[in-house]
């Protein structure tokens, strides 16, 4: 698979909204989010990505960003965090209670943290790691759609 097949195959698992799957939405209602939450940013990334002189960095830049919102959009990054302090901390809602208003401070900066950090390994290993992000994030993707304990009925 070249590396273009591979980003397009992150980003339509990235964006793909699996939260319409369990919804109680109605054929159109799916069909607007998927036109919503997929079409239009596949078009957008696909305009920008067909150019043939597009610098490395933005490249990276890119397929960066792609994979932390894949990663918050299928894990929802701030109720983990949350549980897994309050599952070692004992401490309900850690965030909310010990920052105040910092805490819209916070989340931002763990999402720019892991921007930077994917960002520096997939310059490093020279686009090898997109691959390595590509099975994670489809994993991740495959295991929100079979996960029967999240029910978004009420959306």
């Amino acid at each position: 698979m070249t590396k273009y097949k591979t980003i397009q195959l992150l980003f339509v698992v990235s964006f793909f909204p699996a939260w319409i799957v369990r919804s109680n939405l109605t054929f159109y209602e799916i069909l607007l989010a998927i036109l919503l939450f997929l079409i239009i940013p596949f078009l957008i990334t696909f305009y920008i990505f067909k150019e043939k002189y597009i610098q490395k960095n933005y490249f990276l830049y890119l397929i960066s960003l792609i994979f932390v919102y894949g990663l918050d959009n299928h894990l929802g990054l701030k109720v983990g965090i949350n549980n897994f302090i309050y599952n070692i901390f004992d401490i309900p809602q850690f965030i909310d209670e010990q920052f105040g208003v910092y805490k819209y401070f916070v989340f931002p900066s763990i999402l720019l943290s892991l921007f930077i950090i994917i960002f520096f390994l997939i310059k490093i290993s020279d686009f090898r790691f997109v691959k390595i992000l590509l099975i994670f994030t489809l994993t991740i993707a495959l295991f929100n759609l079979i996960d029967s304990q999240k029910v978004t009925i009420n959306l």
